[in-house]
């Protein structure tokens, strides 16, 4: 997927952005979001302002907003719930660090990123191995590959996780790898010393994708959110996700399209049974 374009990469550029126009006036008051604040700009006139569109945008797309997540997380921002702290504070990083600005590199994207996660997660221990058990812990219901089950994840070559490793989900063995990663940036280490599974932009695609189903899973654990068939069908993709092969160019395609579209489907059909079948006994109770 590399040097493709992916939503997953740069659908955090598109934030809802309200100007304030007065009816039958040809002028319009312009806002600038600012640190601390922002600035208000008067006396412009519609034909003096030009809105340049990104050019992150081509290729991509802005899904539909998601307005129960809105109102879920409206909902714990005002009942001031335990889990609202750990979003807001994860959000500023993980816009930051997917926003596919020129300025940020890869590693420096997975640093933002990763620290969007460990402030989301809230781990008992500040490490790699605490970041990725608190993620296994959050996505318990839903691990369906283990690494010893695995085509193409492997497991550390140090003997200390030789035993363990093959037994663990693989999306905690990816959380492992992504804070190393974001270790080795921020403190300069060596990557030679670090499991190396995903490249670079592949585990920013990959967190870009847990990153939203992690916000609706802890609110859902809240009782603030319940997650849809589809969405519970991409979760429970995820380490099939992990496992599969990311193409190569225009020879093959990656395996995520295809085994994400089967996965939410059979979570849709599934939830047209059981309904289908509620109503079946509900008539039959009705019935008798």
């Amino acid at each position: 997927m590399e040097g493709h374009f992916s939503p997953h990469l740069n659908a955090t550029m598109f934030q809802i952005i309200g100007q304030r126009v007065t009816a039958g006036s040809d002028q319009i008051g312009l806002f600038y979001p600012r640190r601390g604040g922002g600035l208000r700009v008067g006396g412009v006139r519609f034909k003096d302002v030009v809105f340049q569109r990104p050019s992150q945008v081509e290729g991509t797309r802005c899904e539909v907003v998601n307005v129960r997540l809105a109102k879920a997380l409206s909902k714990a921002r005002k009942s001031k719930s335990p889990v609202w702290a750990p979003i807001a504070s994860s959000l500023e990083f993980f816009l930051l660090g997917h926003a596919e600005v020129p300025e940020l590199d890869w590693e420096s994207c997975i640093m933002l990123s990763a620290m969007a996660f460990e402030r989301l997660l809230e781990p008992a221990l500040a490490s790699a191995q605490g970041v990725a058990e608190a993620l296994a812990g959050l996505w318990a219901p839903y691990a369906s590959r283990t690494l010893a089950q695995a085509k193409r994840v492997k497991p550390d070559h140090r003997p200390e996780y030789a035993k363990v490793q093959p037994e663990w989900p693989l999306h905690r063995k990816w959380m492992k790898e992504f804070y190393e990663a974001r270790s080795s940036r921020a403190h300069r280490g060596p990557k030679s010393d670090f499991s190396r599974n995903w490249r670079s932009w592949q585990h920013i695609v990959i967190a870009a994708f847990i990153f939203p189903l992690t916000v609706k899973l802890k609110l859902a654990n809240s009782n603030l959110y319940q997650l849809t068939a589809r969405e519970k069908g991409a979760c429970g993709a995820l380490d099939r996700l992990l496992d599969s092969h990311w193409g190569k160019g225009w020879e093959k395609d990656p395996e995520w399209s295809k085994i994400l579209s089967m996965a939410e489907a059979e979570r849709e059909w599934l939830r047209i049974i059981e309904e289908v079948y509620d109503e079946t006994i509900r008539k039959g109770e009705h019935g008798s």
